[in-house]
């Protein structure tokens, strides 16, 4: 039983690995060495929305009829005959008629999502970017050598003599 046991703990955990493919080698520098993190990937997207625009037309309305007379008009009944009202149109005053538009527009908008990336230890290279070499570091220079000490001695003897000749309070020595 305490065999079966030590199997199934030392065992399926390495099986498990091995079936879900967790060997990383860094396409760069070949390290196996790895960790893993989220990157946020950036896609631009096109969203719609809709404005709405309010669009104004002039309109004649007619204006009261005027009465011009009256005519004699011919029909079947008993007298064969009647009377109809002639009217003459007028115009009225214009309005401006209102009317509402839904218009569509088409934007661009960043659109985020996080990605599971292994990142090298060793150089940095992310899983999916370019592959490029590893930086080199440079080569560090050795200092400039300085004025020898009594140099210095010299040059700052000289600047407190020219700082007194100009300020009228003598330095002290």
């Amino acid at each position: 039983m305490l065999r079966s046991f030590l199997i199934a703990v030392v065992f399926v955990p390495v099986s498990v690995m091995a079936a879900r493919g967790d060997e990383f080698r860094c396409a760069r520098c070949g390290s196996c060495r790895h960790g893993s993190v989220c990157c946020p990937v950036t896609e631009m997207r096109e969203k719609t929305t809709y404005e709405y625009k309010l669009i104004c037309e002039p309109v004649c309305l007619p204006g009261p009829s005027v009465k011009c007379g009256e005519k004699c008009v011919p029909d079947n009944r008993c007298r064969g005959f009647h009377w109809e009202t002639v009217w003459k149109p007028r115009c009225g005053c214009v309005r401006e008629q209102r009317t509402l538009a839904k218009v569509p527009v088409k934007t661009k908008e960043p659109y985020y999502t996080c990605v599971y990336r292994r990142v090298c230890c060793a150089c940095g290279y992310k899983e999916g970017d370019e592959i490029t070499p590893p930086e080199k570091q440079p080569e560090e220079t050795p200092p400039e050598p300085g004025p020898l000490p009594s140099e210095k001695l010299a040059s700052s003897r000289a600047a407190q003599r020219d700082i007194s000749a100009i300020s009228l309070v003598p330095i002290p020595r």
